[in-house]
């Protein structure tokens, strides 16, 4: 019999594919961004640096070759999110194969008190404090208790009250942006 800070959950192929797709969103999100912050830089550089040669009179050619160079990172920037957006999508569809050939699962436990929680499984047993922890991400079926960036505890909402879900999501201070 559990008590009523005690929630079991099944974890099989579509819960490990779930947790790396909204994981791997937010990686790719960040990494498009910095590189279109990197490639804007560039861009800004090539072709101020242009005007700035063109303007002291001097060298045309070479002010033309910055600007067409700063102009390709402008065409960079333009088409990263749809580059990065495919390459994640398809190492997306690698893992979720690769989840699929998992037929069987485990049964996970997880035991909440106010300043820690206990993850169990058939194997293996885990304490950790909330703070420790890296954050959570959820989407309408899942909340994932990250204790690292890459790691993720599932827990099924339809297996918790709302204030149990509330409570958790005050506790795992969410560092994930």
């Amino acid at each position: 019999m559990m008590n009523q800070n005690q929630v079991q959950t099944h974890v099989g192929p579509y819960v490990f594919s779930l947790f790396f797709k909204l994981n791997t969103r937010t990686v790719y999100r960040t990494l498009s961004r910095n590189l279109q912050v990197f490639f804007g830089g560039e861009a800004c550089l090539l072709i101020l640096l242009g005007i700035l040669i063109k303007n002291q009179g001097s060298i045309g050619w070479f002010a033309f070759v910055l600007f067409l160079g700063g102009f390709f990172f402008v065409l960079l920037i333009l088409f990263i999110p749809k580059a990065v957006k495919s390459v994640s999508q398809r190492t997306l569809n690698e893992e979720i194969d690769g989840n699929l050939r998992l037929k069987a699962g485990y049964t996970l436990t997880l035991s909440f008190s106010e300043d820690e929680f206990e993850v169990s499984a058939e194997n293996s047993w885990e304490r950790l404090k909330y703070a420790e922890c890296y954050g959570y991400l959820e989407d309408p079926e899942f909340l994932f208790i990250q204790p690292q960036k890459n790691y993720g505890y599932p827990l099924e909402k339809k297996n918790c009250d709302p204030d149990q879900l509330q409570f958790l999501k005050q506790k795992l201070v969410n560092r994930i942006r």
